[in-house]
């Protein structure tokens, strides 16, 4: 399976502009590294910081990240991660995936993914993100040494 988006650019391209700036989205991504080792999270994870560097301010804005545990009802696959991302329109996810600077750093997703898959959805209920507070857990941690190591650089 890959893990590349560039297959959804040709059926992004045939929507109106009216379905490309509808409103707001939210992009499950369900990720499944090659190896969950912390040198595979750290290769994803820089891959992500370049994403949220390079198209936070355009709205684009992570919501929510997990790992997942363990298995209550159901299934749908096995998963190491899953990541919740809004972006305030199809467009900006279009146009950062059709873009130049998305395909120089998109190795680092090709390099640490044995398989992902990205849902769009369209909200039905209002939601809020910004009065719940998350501390964060392994994943900011790994952010921290990431840019500790480009600061000393």
């Amino acid at each position: 399976m890959t893990v590349n988006a560039k297959p959804m650019l040709p059926i992004m391209r045939s929507k109106t502009d009216e379905e490309l700036d509808s409103g707001p989205i939210v992009v499950l991504n369900l990720l499944k590294l090659k190896e969950d080792t912390p040198e595979n999270l750290e290769k994803y994870l820089e891959y992500v910081m370049g994403v949220m560097s390079g198209w936070g301010d355009v709205g684009m804005q992570p919501v929510y990240a997990g790992k997942f545990n363990e298995l209550v009802f159901g299934g749908c696959g096995d998963w190491d991660y899953m990541l919740l991302v809004h972006y305030p329109t199809r467009r900006i996810w279009f146009d950062m995936m059709d873009s130049d600077e998305y395909a120089a750093i998109h190795h680092g997703r090709e390099d640490s993914m044995k398989m992902a898959v990205l849902w769009f959805s369209d909200p039905v209920l209002p939601y809020t993100a910004g009065d719940v507070h998350v501390p964060g857990g392994a994943w900011t941690k790994v952010f921290e040494k990431i840019e500790a190591r480009k600061a000393k650089a």
